[in-house]
């Protein structure tokens, strides 16, 4: 059976909805008659791939029923369950994520001192599904996805099997915690909705992959992990790895399936590296603080810029007048704006600018687009703690952030020149140490001793197409080009 480029993404609760949608901006709406089952669809850029969101409610029935539905309706390329679930080991931290490499249905029930009587029934996850996913993990290609949450931390990816059945799990004190325990010591997660998921994938003879960040310990601490933010940070960290999944398969190639493309079929020839051009001047190039007054007590922050090359990017007035709601919209949609913060900023004849500040200088983000074709975004630093003001100088992790950006700003909803100058600066630079994002702090840390700005040189350009086909190669060439200049003053 001939598979469509659509990839069903399914998700239990609105919450793990929502953290995937935020990496789906403009996706619309269908409603499956006649039950009335509403599919959000969206294509992820650069991947030729069309998303399919549906919430299914939690479950293994209702799971199973909507599963079903979608997949008749789509006749996906895959499936990807994403969300949260109930840690069961001790060596998994919260918000963590497991890409189930099976899925183990225990019978559902009361959690009461009457004896459960298992019935063992297992599905595995795709074997090309897992490979892609333990390739993206390899190469961290999929945290450039990550929403910046103000921590230093970042989630481990772990491959483990994932039990699931119809009861919350929040003691480790109950007939359920020893059944789990005795019949299923290998599952290193808990939830209730897979095995439906599984089942429904299963008889229809689609590829599954399921992946779930940890929001609780299922021990009885759930309330205060609930509480503390655990389950908007667990399905984040899940959404942003199924994204960065999805982004590492193959090509779609809808005659032959996932990434089986036959030797007939055209393909397009791939860009193997940037195209780098050498300017002869300079373009005019507008930094954050031009477009952000500075605050006295704002943290080192991160900012990319893409400055076109010539004139022929000049934005229309009507486009400027209408560019900060698309912004706010935009930065909403990608998680850089919470949905809950106020977006301060300003749009007059020389552009739109968005930002937010948080209180007494511990974040900064922000977007803009100038008439000049200009497309900026920044972020703050991550700190080496929550109760320090020193901010980390990790390249890896730049790299990753400065691709996450170029992408934001690339998604902006103007027209792009042929070529652009890809930027990239920190400032202040001033309370910034060398580290690694995730190290613990215990010590002293030596903090850069010069108070002027680490900026790239505005010398190349690329062509746009290049770009949107080399994202990561950019991003390391700018996260380079701040290394060699992070321990060197301007003149």
């Amino acid at each position: 059976m001939t598979r469509s480029e659509k990839i069903v993404v399914l998700t239990a609760l609105s919450l793990e909805a929502a953290a995937v949608r935020a990496h789906l901006p403009g996706a619309q709406r269908h409603d499956l008659k006649p039950t009335g089952t509403i599919v959000e669809q969206a294509e992820l850029a650069g991947t030729g791939f069309t998303i399919c969101l549906v919430q299914t409610g939690p479950g293994i029935g209702q799971a199973a029923v909507v599963a079903e539905r979608v997949i008749a309706w789509a006749n996906p390329t895959a499936v990807i369950f994403v969300g949260i679930a109930g840690g069961l080991k001790t060596d998994i931290e919260l918000g963590d994520v497991v890409a189930a490499t099976e899925v183990q249905y225990y019978p559902g029930g009361k959690d009461t001192t009457e004896r459960f009587y298992p019935r063992p029934e297992t599905w595995h996850t795709a074997h090309r599904l897992t490979q892609v996913a333990q390739y993206v993990e390899a190469h961290a290609s999929w945290r450039r996805f990550l929403q910046q949450d103000g921590t230093a931390t970042l989630p481990e990816i772990h491959f483990k099997p994932v039990a699931s059945g119809d009861v919350v799990k929040d003691t480790d004190a109950s007939e359920l915690a020893e059944l789990l325990r005795t019949n299923y010591s290998a599952a290193a997660a808990i939830e209730m909705e897979a095995a439906g998921v599984a089942r429904a994938a299963q008889h229809a003879g689609v590829e599954l992959l399921v992946i779930r960040g940890i929001s609780d310990r299922s021990d009885g601490t759930k309330q205060a992990s609930d509480a503390d933010g655990g389950q908007k940070r667990a399905a984040q960290h899940a959404a942003a790895f199924a994204i960065g999944v999805i982004a590492g398969l193959p090509a779609p190639d809808p005659g032959h399936g996932l990434g089986t493309a036959s030797a007939d079929t055209p393909q397009p020839a791939p860009v193997a590296r940037p195209d780098w051009a050498v300017l002869s001047q300079a373009p005019a190039l507008t930094w954050r603080s031009g477009l952000q007054r500075p605050y006295g007590t704002e943290p080192p922050t991160l900012e990319v810029h893409l400055v076109p090359v010539g004139t022929d990017a000049r934005l229309p007035m009507a486009k400027v007048q209408a560019a900060w709601d698309e912004l706010v919209t935009l930065g909403r949609g990608r998680g850089q704006f919470a949905q809950s913060e106020a977006v301060d900023g300003h749009s007059d004849a020389q552009g739109a600018v968005a930002f937010v500040r948080a209180l007494r200088g511990s974040g900064n983000t922000g977007l803009a687009l100038l008439r000049t074709g200009q497309r900026s975004t920044w972020e703050a630093l991550p700190k080496t703690g929550p109760m320090t003001g020193t901010s980390i100088f990790d390249p890896r992790h730049l790299e990753t952030r400065i691709a996450a950006l170029l992408e934001l700003v690339l998604a902006i909803d103007a027209p792009l020149p042929d070529r652009v100058v890809p930027v990239a600066a920190i400032e202040p630079a001033m309370l910034v140490t060398r580290s690694t994002v995730g190290a613990v702090h215990t010590g002293a840390v030596t903090i850069r001793p010069y108070d002027t700005p680490v900026r790239t040189e505005a010398t190349e350009s690329i062509g746009t197409d290049a770009l949107q086909h080399c994202i990561e190669q950019v991003a390391e060439e700018l996260a380079a080009q701040l290394d060699q200049a992070f321990d060197r003053p301007r003149r």
